[in-house]
């Protein structure tokens, strides 16, 4: 196996894939350098179901394997939501400021001992054969009352989510510590173990 299609069209996201897969003699292949130009939809129930159907979508149209991811917050709370909705639960396009304001309303008679919540990621690899695999990361924490520290655009949750053992939230935290407790890098960490171990690269 030379190479493997990651189905996504975000940048930030694929090289931070290529750089954790860095020492697998894999290429790592945007949807978009193999062809496909347009975002698959994403209206499956859970994170998996998101992940597989990105993957299979792909997996039926070449004959390489595939993996895609889908990830969210979940406020236990609200009974695990925003989860699958986490980018657009707020409503079409809204910015990351207003999806923060629309969260932090939606939990702010929530006492503090009861904001738990948690980030999680479920990566689906989709061989050409259809044989499937699923490796998930998680990290848990809480919800703070206000924004603190600068997010990312794609990653706006990152102001009001504290880490468990920490005291700043992830917005605050040196890209050093946010790639170590990262749920997409423990993700692609145990897709990275299970080529080492069961595929002939």
């Amino acid at each position: 196996m030379k190479r493997i299609i990651f189905a996504s069209f975000n940048q930030g996201k694929i090289q931070e894939v290529r750089e954790i897969l860095a020492d697998l003699d894999i290429e790592i292949i945007s949807a978009r350098e193999a062809g496909f130009l347009s975002d698959i939809k994403e209206d499956g129930e859970t994170f998996q179901e998101n992940a597989y159907k990105k993957a299979k979508f792909i997996s039926t149209r070449v004959k390489e394997p595939v993996m895609a991811d889908d990830s969210g917050l979940c406020i236990k709370a609200l009974n695990d939501m925003p989860g699958i909705l986490s980018a657009r639960w707020a409503g079409k396009n809204k910015t990351g400021e207003e999806i923060i304001d629309f969260t932090l309303e939606k939990i702010k008679d929530v006492p503090t001992e009861k904001r738990t919540a948690f980030f999680k990621t479920i990566v689906a690899l989709v061989f050409p054969y259809r044989e499937k695999k699923f490796f998930s990361g998680e990290i848990n924490g809480k919800i703070i009352k206000e924004k603190k520290g600068k997010a990312h655009p794609k990653l706006p949750y990152n102001s009001i989510f504290i880490p468990d053992g920490y005291k700043q939230t992830l917005a605050e935290l040196k890209n050093e510590q946010k790639n170590i407790l990262g749920n997409r890098r423990q993700a692609f960490l145990k897709l990275k173990d299970y080529f080492k171990n069961n595929i002939s690269l």
